[in-house]
């Protein structure tokens, strides 16, 4: 076989094809290789402007959620002191109406008005801490009473002392009408 100037011409010719060829495909796939790295490109920063917009979002919610948090403290330290000052109404309020019992007792009722005037009161389970007729029998007397409020003792065994009961159904009356703490953390 011999090279002659005609088959290198074509061999030439037939590799200038198979180039322009491969010159073709490698440019029409570094322009859809640019398009795709084009988009994602756009997605990339369009990625950021969401997880930017998300951050800010997110930190937002946690300045609401530490207001929210602040402010449920503040009404829980105000219902504690509710608690507290409803307590203290509750203890005076029974003092004071163990002494009226007492001085409802003491008082002669020739009429028996005052006693039907408690007896229609409303029922001990109606009312916190209400002193009811049936409890009227065993109060101890009012210079116990006296006694407690001079002292500044105004705790419960102190209540429950002067307002002692034989009949259980009284002191059970009594027992559910103690405040518990109902708020829990």
């Amino acid at each position: 076989m011999y090279v002659t100037k005609r088959n290198m011409a074509n061999a030439v010719s037939s590799m200038n094809k198979h180039l322009e060829q491969v010159s073709t495909a490698l440019a029409a796939t570094k322009r859809h290789l640019t398009q795709r790295i084009e988009g994602l490109d756009g997605k990339l920063d369009e990625q950021k402007l969401v997880s930017t917009e998300i951050r800010d979002e997110v930190s937002q919610v946690r300045g609401k959620i530490e207001n929210i948090s602040f402010d449920l403290g503040s009404i829980q330290q105000i219902v504690y002191g509710m608690d507290g000052k409803m307590t203290t109404i509750e203890r005076k309020q029974a003092f004071l109406c163990a002494g009226i019992l007492h001085l409802c007792n003491i008082v002669p009722d020739k009429d028996g008005k005052i006693r039907e005037f408690l007896q229609e009161g409303p029922k001990p389970s109606n009312m916190r801490g209400f002193v009811g007729p049936a409890e009227s029998g065993n109060l101890k007397g009012l210079k116990h009473i006296v006694q407690a409020l001079e002292s500044g003792n105004l705790d419960d065994n102190n209540l429950e002392s002067l307002l002692s009961n034989d009949a259980t159904e009284s002191v059970d009356i009594r027992k559910g009408l103690l405040r518990t703490s109902s708020i829990k953390c």
